[in-house]
């Protein structure tokens, strides 16, 4: 099974990222280092999406994974079979006090009690009572010895004696009320203290779901999912229908039983239809993670008819019609969509609808190009896949000058910049990844020169996450690149994919910075702050880095200012310029931890 594994290409789903192919070592590697999980997921090119824990090819890596995380739970197991002694011992000690507590009250015993300076009148009618004598004291010091003999002699009285008797009922009850007054104070603190108790409880939880509704909003998942895992089981019954597109992250983590939770809350009559038709939307996602489209149809037609208005149905809708083929409907919707409000992935699917149809329309075309060439002017989420795509169509109807200028902004755009822009949980997205776009540069590749084609090929196998393949091809094929500058960007962009940050760093001595391109300042700017986390504006040059990317005047300059501001200032720097990243993760993780 190992061995048939090996020759197998492999495609990995991480935090709604697909990454991939992977050989069966680079998947191995990946494991040992915690890149990835066992709960994440895997798929070669024959099978569907499973989790990597359940993968029979990779049971041997997943069993040695399962192997060290036993002996780390070894080690858990012994410190709390400790702490459990200590607080046995503490319930001991605890029980000891309270006993002394209810001694320590006892009501007194009044037999043969003494009243100090008490008169007494002897009757003659009867013999006396001889006077009660007092028992011999227990040994005393001699100095105690010697004041009693100096006291007045002590008097006795008989038990019987109704004045006795009235005086030991008074102080009885005086004893009584001041166990009764003691016993309503320590039930008023008690009470007093379990009511605070109980509103800082109250207190805690609604702030925890104040929070979770906004790392929620912001799309901060693995926020959502920390908080949700430290509150009580019945505050997480509360706040799942105001999470359900968490339900499938909450589900693979075991916090909760995806399946049975969609299940109740669909039959539970307080959720309303529109929550409900987000449930239906997960089930629709799974089904197009795993390639049923069918049965993906039909959660989607659930969920139209319960929320009919929805732009993130419809935005479903278009992208399950695109894998349906039908992209004539796919291409409908997405320029509805994108009429409304223009988003750069609606953009993007719109575009890539109408390439796929099997005759070309070159009004459309046409129309689509200019398009891209007006948004991607002033705004950068997908900017470098439209780039691609308005190559293509440059080539088309032959305008070279304006190839020329897609082709340089394409390479200065960052790589993988595209995921700094938030995807609705409740979206398929990986209609949006590299993948897709692959099959647009195949059509573009034939019409470029060998230098072209060197480096569009690495930037595609780069935004793959085919890194080895990259490095490969560069080694061999860098010479097609005549222009020096051009060679040193995409060489930067090659040691940061490869994690080298030392060696980006270290080529800013070699290079004219004044040659470096968009995607370049990107890189250095990360880097730097990789090899030393105390960087600062001045000490490691990265002003040159931040005013070029200004220069920029669009998300990425504010990005450039944004991870090098102290914290202090970020939450009004974001404030300010909101709406220009709007869905920006940067921007939304300074919201969320400031607000």
């Amino acid at each position: 099974m190992q061995a048939a594994a090996a020759d197998r290409k492999w495609m990995i789903k991480s935090e709604n990222r697909i990454l991939g192919p992977y050989s069966y070592d680079q998947i191995e590697d990946l494991l040992k280092k915690k890149q990835i999980t066992l709960i994440d997921e895997v798929r070669d090119m024959d099978t569907r999406w499973m989790y990597v824990r359940e993968s029979e090819a990779l049971k041997a890596i997943v069993d040695e994974i399962r192997e060290e995380l036993a002996n780390t739970d070894d080690h858990t197991k012994t410190y709390q079979t400790r702490t459990s002694q200590g607080l046995t011992k503490t319930g001991t000690v605890t029980q000891e006090l309270v006993q002394a507590e209810n001694t320590k009250f006892e009501m007194p015993n009044f037999t043969d009690v003494k009243v100090e300076d008490a008169e007494f009148t002897e009757e003659e009618t009867t013999p006396a009572a001889k006077p009660l004598k007092p028992q011999a004291p227990a040994a005393a010091p001699a100095a105690a010895t010697t004041v009693a003999k100096a006291k007045t002699p002590q008097q006795y009285v008989s038990a019987a004696d109704p004045v006795v008797n009235s005086q030991i009922r008074e102080r009885s009850k005086l004893t009584l009320m001041i166990l009764i007054s003691i016993l309503l104070a320590v039930i008023v603190v008690a009470g007093g203290s379990h009511f605070y108790q109980q509103r800082d409880k109250k207190k805690q939880e609604l702030q925890s779901i104040a929070q979770i509704r906004k790392y929620s909003l912001y799309g901060l998942e693995n926020k959502v999912v920390e908080i949700f895992g430290n509150m009580s089981p019945e505050v997480q019954r509360q706040v799942l229908p105001e999470i359900i597109p968490m339900i499938p992250k909450l589900d693979s983590v075991g916090y909760i039983n995806g399946t049975q939770t969609i299940n109740n809350l669909k039959s539970n009559p307080g959720v309303n239809d529109q929550r409900k038709a987000l449930l239906d939307i997960v089930q629709f996602i799974q089904s197009l993670q795993d390639q049923d489209l069918k049965k993906a149809r039909e959660s989607l037609i659930r969920a139209k008819d319960l929320d009919p208005s929805s732009e993130l149905i419809k935005e479903n809708d278009a992208i399950l019609s695109y894998y349906e083929g039908k992209f004539d409907q796919a291409t409908k919707t997405y320029s509805e969509l994108y009429n409304t409000v223009s988003k750069g992935r609606w953009l993007f699917g719109w575009a890539i609808s109408e390439l796929a149809k099997p005759t070309a329309n070159a009004e459309t075309e046409s129309m689509l190009n200019h398009e891209i060439e007006r948004y991607t002017e002033k705004a950068a989420d997908f900017k470098k896949e439209l780039l691609m795509i308005n190559m293509l169509l440059d080539k088309r109807t032959a305008r070279e000058e304006k190839f020329d200028r897609d082709y340089k902004n394409y390479v200065a755009m960052p790589l993988g910049f595209r995921q700094r822009f938030q995807v609705p949980l409740s979206v398929f997205s990986g209609i949006y990844s590299a993948f897709t776009l692959r099959s647009i540069y195949e059509k573009l590749k034939p019409s470029l020169t060998p230098s072209q084609k060197f480096v569009l090929e690495m930037h595609m196998k780069l935004e793959l996450g085919e890194v080895s393949a990259a490095q490969s091809l560069f080694s061999s094929y860098q010479s097609l690149v005549e222009d020096p500058a051009e060679l040193a960007n995409l060489r930067l962009q090659l040691d940061y994919a490869l994690k080298d940050y030392s060696a980006v760093v270290a080529q800013q001595k070699t290079i004219d910075i004044s040659k470096l391109n968009a995607a370049s300042h990107y890189v250095m700017i990360l880097a730097k702050q990789r090899v030393n986390s105390q960087t600062s504006l001045i000490d490691d040059g990265l002003t040159a880095h931040v005013n070029f990317l200004r220069s920029e005047k669009n998300i990425l300059g504010l990005w450039a200012q944004l991870v090098t501001m102290e914290p202090a200032k970020k939450q009004a720097f974001v404030q300010a310029n909101s709406g220009a990243g709007e869905d920006f993760i940067p921007f939304l993780e300074v919201k969320g931890s400031t607000e």
